[in-house]
């Protein structure tokens, strides 16, 4: 897995880590943006046995750590709010981010997993199928090739589960047939900045 990783490590050059048992691994390769010295991941709650890869950015993560009362997070990191949310109500926190981000938790020590893309795909994701019924997870195919019978582009705006399989979480009123848009007025905007994407890299390996 640290060397799969390492396939990656242009995307995150700011340090490696490694979490996992017989049953699954979660690697990353960080690019520290949030909280440098903290922030280190796979972010580990050792004794609920909950870990999280992530990359991209929650930009609502203060919101949600207020809304639900999550109390004092282990790290300045806004990709603790997924593991935090993740174990109080499970994989329908996903409907209430708002970010980019490419991401796996794991909970109960392999028990349950959960990955999920941003609602437009800004931010990269593969799963890949290999052999005996291992499943993989990835921010760049280059990660997986060789681990894989099948690779296939995680869908934006959705999560995945191995109960559920992929489900849509993103479901705007304009991504319906029926959708009928409504006529607006114009209005003058002005940037006064423009938000620059960071990256970093999420491998996830376990078997189904």
């Amino acid at each position: 897995m640290r060397d799969l990783s390492a396939r990656m490590r242009s995307r995150g050059p700011d340090g490696s880590g490694y979490y996992g048992n017989e049953r699954f691994g979660l690697a990353h390769e960080r690019l520290a943006i949030m909280d440098p010295e903290g922030g280190k991941q796979p972010i580990v709650y050792e004794d609920a046995k909950y870990s999280v890869c992530a990359n991209g950015e929650i930009y609502n993560f203060r919101q949600l750590q207020e809304k639900y009362e999550l109390g004092t997070a282990k790290t300045g990191s806004d990709s603790e709010v997924l593991l935090q949310l993740f174990k109080l109500i499970g994989p329908e926190f996903v409907k209430e981010l708002n970010g980019i981000f490419g991401f796996v938790c794991v909970g109960d020590d392999g028990e349950n997993i959960l990955a999920a893309r941003d609602h437009c795909g800004i931010k990269p994701l593969y799963i890949g199928y290999g052999i005996g019924g291992s499943i993989w997870f990835a921010s760049e195919l280059k990660a997986i090739c060789d681990q894989c019978e099948t690779i296939e582009e995680f869908p934006a705006g959705y999560y995945w589960t191995p109960e559920s399989g992929f489900v849509k979480y993103y479901m705007p009123d304009w991504d319906s047939d029926d959708y009928v848009g409504r006529k607006v007025r114009s209005t003058s905007i002005s940037f006064t900045g423009i938000h620059q994407p960071q990256h970093a890299s999420t491998l996830l390996s376990f078997r189904h």
